[in-house]
This record gives C-alpha cells, sequence and structure tokens, in this order.
C-alpha cells in the first residue's frame, strides 16, 4: 500500500493518514465477520435465524419515536434489507479511494 501511496507524492503524514484510514476500514469489516462468526458458534443461530428471533425486539425500539430518520430508512426499504458484507466492504473501499482520488484532483 505504501508504494501506491508514494506515488500520489502526498506529504509524509497525510500518506500515513490515508494508509491508516484504509486499514482501520479493513480491519473494522473483518471484525464483524470474526464477531458473526463467533455469534454463530455460540447460539448455533446463523444471522437469519437470529434476525427472525431478534425482529419483533428490533422493530419496537427502530419504531419508538427514538430514532424517527432511522424508521424513516426503515419504511424506505419495502424489499427489505440483505447485510451483504461483501457488498459493504466493495462500497466502502470504493467510497474511500474515490475520496482519495478527488483529493489528489484538488492538489
Amino acid at each position: 500500500m505504501m508504494r501506491a501511496l508514494q506515488e500520489t507524492q502526498l506529504p509524509a503524514q497525510e500518506m500515513m493518514r490515508v494508509h491508516i484510514l484504509l486499514h482501520t476500514f479493513v480491519q473494522g469489516i473483518a471484525v464483524n465477520l470474526e464477531a458473526e462468526a463467533d455469534a454463530i458458534a455460540q447460539t448455533g443461530m446463523n444471522d437469519e435465524e437470529f434476525m427472525r428471533q431478534t425482529e419483533s425486539s428490533f422493530l419496537r425500539l427502530a419504531t419508538s419515536g427514538r430514532f424517527p430518520h432511522f424508521a424513516k430508512v426503515l419504511a424506505d426499504l419495502h424489499t427489505g434489507f440483505d447485510l451483504d458484507f461483501d457488498e459493504l466492504f466493495e462500497l466502502g473501499l470504493r467510497m474511500c479511494l474515490d475520496g482519495l482520488e478527488a483529493r489528489l484532483a484538488r492538489r
């Protein structure tokens, strides 16, 4: 990664920040995957079974009025939502890299 960042000619301080930002993004996704695997091992339920079991409690909290913006997003998800960590990773990485590209273009 540092080789690619060196080609950007960013100052060393900023290069290090970009490296840490991308590393923590990847690490954050990995931690969630690990937590999901641990939960499956501990409960014997996969994520779909867990969501079915906890859906009513989740919806009660989400629609309690305490989180109106989140409730609106949920209401707009007419077909539901499938949390796919591969898609999430690709979207997040693309957003980080697009932001870096835009920042470099402004230099």
